[in-house]
């Protein structure tokens, strides 16, 4: 009994890892895409400034997944939905005009219209999909997301490398991740709808708008992470272009994406902090296998950043190595605890974690202030990692604490 639950966890998170890893692939292919446009270097910084926006606003709406993960019933969060949808919306109206004033992008009007439609479009589809992605892991259906998300990102990819590369530019690339967006959604709502399994519905006490928003905050402080990172770094290293950080971040957001959902199984099957092995193992082995294939050995490196994403210089990247492996370490733990916190219902100290998150990436950055010789990847990853670091202390502060499990 005992092995085979080990299996159907390892499962769960096999699909759920491997639909976040493919629809990250695709965000590298619209950066090579990008890459032919007339100028190149401007249309990736707007395109990883409109992206940074889209994961922001929609920090809130990745958390949608926990209620039906436990067994709620997708149409009863239809309340809750309608406000997070809302929220994201404001959010992203809010950061769209902080950052475009900030970076000076002048645009026509009819091209403001629709970046409103994708953001709003963009925005329905993430909270839709992550509703019925909870719903497929409770009902042990999550190979469902692993083949949305492979459909998804084989026609990105199909569409990048067909399309004439003369009308390459960032509204096209836009319009290739919205209809990816549409195709996996879609997708989880049918094999949802045609496989349901004799389970019972049960009432989450996070389907509750007030609790969901409480619950949500640490998603919605990951999510904007990378706006502050960007935001912070404009401002130590003014004039200087950061459409580097834009294509290592997408490297650092593929184990972002693999790991993600380990909280959600974490809190399906109630896996206790002393059974970390069952669920950490695993995925930190293949997400050390791909950090040192694709970011350690020269190779990886050219076929990656170089062939792939058009980075001539890749000593730029030489000095974040370590900050990187950091990142993926920490971020796995976190997501982990905050399984552990969700189904002992010690969800009290997220809101807290998300204010340290928040205090360890300004400190960082006053640090790096005054430290000389710096480079702008460095400062990028290292503020990035101390947010992480001080919102991952708080949560095990709060699990021994509590003594949740330990």
């Amino acid at each position: 009994m005992k092995h085979q639950r080990f299996h159907d966890i390892n499962i769960s998170w096999f699909n759920t890892a491997f639909s976040s890893g493919f629809r990250v692939i695709e965000i590298p292919f619209i950066l090579y895409y990008l890459s032919f446009s007339s100028d190149a270097d401007k249309d990736t910084s707007t395109f990883g400034i409109i992206l940074s926006v889209i994961v922001a606003s929609t920090g809130i709406c990745l958390a949608l997944a926990t209620p039906t993960s436990l067994g709620e019933n997708p149409i009863k969060l239809i309340h809750t939905s309608f406000y997070t949808v809302c929220i994201s919306t404001f959010s992203a109206i809010l950061l769209s005009f902080i950052l475009f004033y900030r970076y000076n992008i002048v645009l026509h009007i009819p091209a403001y219209i629709f970046i409103f439609v994708f953001l709003l479009l963009a925005i329905f589809l993430v909270a839709v999909r992550r509703i019925y992605q909870g719903g497929l892991i409770y009902q042990e259906r999550s190979w469902g997301i692993l083949f949305s998300s492979f459909v998804r990102v084989v026609v990105t990819i199909l569409l990048c490398v067909l399309l004439p590369k003369r009308i390459s530019s960032v509204f096209i690339a836009m319009s290739i991740l919205l209809l990816g967006a549409l195709i996996d959604t879609v997708s989880n709502i049918v094999i949802f709808i045609f496989n349901k399994q004799n389970k019972p519905t049960i009432s989450s006490e996070y389907s509750n708008t007030v609790k969901y928003l409480h619950i949500a905050m640490p998603t919605i402080v990951y999510s904007i992470q990378n706006y502050i990172v960007i935001y912070i770094i404009s401002i130590l290293f003014e004039g200087k272009s950061i459409s580097d950080w834009v294509v290592l971040y997408s490297f650092i957001s593929i184990f972002l994406g693999i790991f993600m959902d380990i909280e959600n199984i974490t809190a399906n099957y109630k896996i206790p902090i002393k059974k970390f092995y069952q669920v950490l193992s695993i995925p930190f082995l293949i997400g050390l296998t791909i950090y040192y294939g694709f970011y350690i050995t020269q190779w990886g490196k050219n076929l990656y950043f170089n062939i792939f994403q058009g980075i001539n210089n890749l000593n730029v990247f030489m000095d974040t190595r370590i900050v990187i492996l950091f990142i993926i370490s920490i971020f796995l733990l976190k997501q982990f605890f905050k399984g552990v916190l969700f189904y002992s219902s010690k969800t009290t100290s997220f809101s807290l974690s998300s204010i340290f998150n928040l205090l360890g990436l300004v400190l960082s950055g006053i640090v790096l202030f005054f430290i000389p010789n710096k480079s702008l990847l460095f400062t990028a990853s290292s503020i990035y990692l101390f947010g992480l670091l001080f919102e991952t202390m708080l949560l095990l502060f709060s699990l021994k604490n509590n003594n949740t499990h330990i």
